[in-house]
């Protein structure tokens, strides 16, 4: 394929160009610059070539070649895989099918180019694709969908704070509605109106229309005054931007205003300046309307000579291009001017003529009405299906939906409840187990220790009382040697060695106190702690009174006499800080 463009490029294209282009410089410029595309290989430049080629025979009116060099481009670009170029390329087949009225295939173009540039979140150019696709909903009737596709264009610009053109997007927003909610065509109108007054978010085209519009709301309405001013101010606008046919058309409309005022004076002079810029307008449609007011003007002024060739090119143009409400007022006013000529015979043909478009738009009319309120009717009667149907499916939606929630919600309570039940059964179990476990564990714990203690205690207490004996058979001892004085010498040495032998208390003290500490621990250390002014003898004493031992049992222990013993208990007591009452054994039982 890349061959054969750069063999027709190379060889065919030069033979053309040095005829029929030589007349468009434009298109030989492009066919050159599509030349040295393909010679780089440049295929993104080559497609940009084939669409501007493309677009520029659809200026031309020439719909075929302008398919052709487009869907030559579109073939690049889908292969590029460049969707904003195919968009692009959507865009002008579109506009394509829509002037050769296959309306169908245009607004599927347009949602494909939506489509594509939603995908890449384009949406300065979703906009216009929008516009254009309203543009032509409108076309085919479908004023609903054209609105809301111009509705969602506009929502794009004003979400970006994009204002250009943004009175353009108005204008075409209330144009939907001027036939049917006037309150919603005013208010769109005077949108464009007031963002027009700002240069940057409108066009001298979008003012002119808007200023037109306004006139011809005013005009239907009878109020020729306020309509007068809105023509002028579209004369104004169109003369400044040198707008050629803009500027002929508002000469056009304010000189029929000015016939309908009866001021044909001042009319004609601006249908003769009209007149004088038809030929730079080149547009067939604006030229016959002008001959067809100026020559109603001049007649109605009695200058029939001048009316009737301008009738007659407006009745040329009516016919070639198929405007039989232009002609059949072209036909009436001719037809007079035959007869104040003598010209009966072609009078009458023009009158029988005219006689017959009368009927024919008449009818035409009639039916145009009655299609219009069929399809009203058709529409209103599909819209209410419609939205019965959809009523009628949200509801089944609901429901079903419904069903599941609660299907799924009574599914989910029961196995919750399941699961529940079979936590709560093994929790009970295992609660009970582990109660089980711990009664006998403390139980045998219980029973370990208070055998432990006990064992303790019986061999601290069988100590204290060893203590005990040998302290009784030592005083006894005692006793002898003081009965024996010094008369009896060996066995006073006797009973010396027997004393030195048992008389050991501070070895029997230590001994005390380590199976004290077993049975007790701590005891001294937390006891002395709290009350550090205690003596030796005051532990001796404390750790005896825990033992709840007596006060004869601590005198033979220490000794001393039950006197001592009482007056050192009571010396405890007030060191202890003991309350008048309060027992050494419930004191001493913390430590």
């Amino acid at each position: 394929m890349k061959m054969f463009n750069c063999l027709f490029l190379s060889f065919i294209l030069p033979f053309v160009m040095s005829g029929h282009l030589k007349a468009h410089d434009k298109l030989y410029d492009l066919f050159a610059d599509l030349h040295a595309a393909t010679l780089k290989n440049d295929s993104l430049v080559e497609a940009k070539c084939y669409r501007a080629i493309g677009c520029y025979y659809n200026e031309l009116s020439k719909i075929d070649s302008s398919f052709y060099y487009l869907n030559r481009g579109l073939k690049i670009a889908k292969a590029l895989g460049n969707k904003k170029l195919v968009a692009s390329f959507g865009n002008n087949l579109a506009d394509n099918f829509g002037l050769t009225g296959n309306h169908a295939s245009a607004m599927a173009w347009y949602d494909t180019c939506a489509a594509l540039l939603r995908q890449i979140n384009d949406t300065s150019a979703l906009t216009v694709i929008l516009v254009n696709s309203g543009i032509e909903h409108k076309m085919v009737g479908d004023i609903p969908m054209a609105i809301k596709l111009q509705t969602e264009a506009i929502r794009l610009k004003e979400e970006r704070h994009d204002s250009t053109r943004l009175a353009f997007f108005y204008m075409n927003l209330a144009k939907l509605f001027e036939k049917s909610d006037t309150i919603s065509f005013e208010k769109y109108l005077s949108k464009a109106l007031e963002l027009g007054k700002t240069p940057a978010y409108t066009t001298f085209y979008t003012q002119a229309e808007s200023f037109q519009i306004m006139g011809e709301m005013e005009e239907n309405r009878g109020r020729l005054s306020q309509a007068l001013a809105w023509y002028d101010s579209m004369l104004v606008v169109s003369r400044a931007e040198a707008y050629t046919r803009g500027t002929a058309l508002a000469l056009n409309l304010k000189a029929c205003i000015l016939e309908k005022m009866n001021r044909n004076n001042e009319a004609l002079p601006l249908l003769r300046e009209a007149l004088e810029l038809i030929p730079n307008c080149d547009d067939l449609y604006l030229e016959m309307v002008i001959n067809k007011e100026a020559g109603a003007v001049y007649f109605s002024a009695g200058l029939i000579n001048k009316a009737e060739p301008l009738l007659r090119r407006a009745a040329d143009l009516a016919k070639t291009n198929n405007y039989p409400e232009t002609l059949y007022h072209v036909l009436r006013d001719l037809s007079k001017i035959e007869a104040l000529h003598g010209r009966f015979e072609s009078a009458y043909r023009n009158l029988e003529k005219y006689v017959v478009l009368k009927d024919s738009i008449n009818k035409a009319e009639t039916n145009k009405l009655l299609f219009e309120i069929q399809t009203k009717y058709e529409t209103e009667k599909k819209d209410a299906q419609i939205l019965l149907l959809q009523a009628q499916q949200q509801a089944n939606q609901r429901f079903y939906w419904l069903l599941v929630a609660v299907i799924v919600l009574v599914a989910m309570s029961l196995l919750s409840l399941y699961v529940v039940s079979r936590f709560r059964q093994r929790a009970e179990k295992t609660a009970r187990l582990l109660a089980e476990n711990a009664t006998l564990l403390s139980n045998l714990e219980k029973d370990k220790i208070r055998e432990a203690f006990e064992a303790k205690s019986r061999e601290l207490t069988t100590n204290a009382m060893h203590v005990v004996q040998k302290n009784t058979m030592l005083s006894k001892v005692k006793d002898q040697i003081e009965a024996l004085q010094t008369e009896d010498r060996v066995a006073v040495n006797a009973l010396l060695h027997q004393l030195e032998m048992n008389l050991k208390l501070e070895e029997d003290w230590n001994r005390f106190k380590v199976h004290y500490e077993s049975v007790h621990p701590g005891f001294f250390k937390k006891l002395k702690n709290d009350f550090p002014a205690l003596t030796p003898n005051d532990e001796r004493l404390s750790a005896y009174l825990k033992l709840n031992m007596t006060t004869k049992e601590i005198a033979q222990l220490l000794s001393l006499t039950t006197m001592a013993v009482d007056k050192s208990r009571n010396r405890l007591r007030k060191k202890l800080n003991m309350q008048p009452g309060e027992t050494f054994v419930d004191f001493l039982k913390n430590y």
